[in-house]
């Protein structure tokens, strides 16, 4: 899963976060429905988290 991750964070940069966030719709999705709000704060810090480690 990580590999994945950085392999499109290389070749796609900017079609990473719609990922990200689909992997937390699909992770999170039996424990509880989170908000848009919290989906997008996820994924903002999911991609800036990357963009620092470049």
């Amino acid at each position: 899963m990580a590999i994945e991750h950085h392999t499109l964070s290389v070749n796609k940069p900017h079609s990473r976060i719609p990922h990200i966030v689909n992997s937390l719709q699909t992770t999170n999705y039996p424990k509880f429905q989170p908000s848009p709000r919290s989906l997008a704060v996820a994924a903002f810090s999911a991609s800036h988290a990357l963009n620092s480690k470049e």
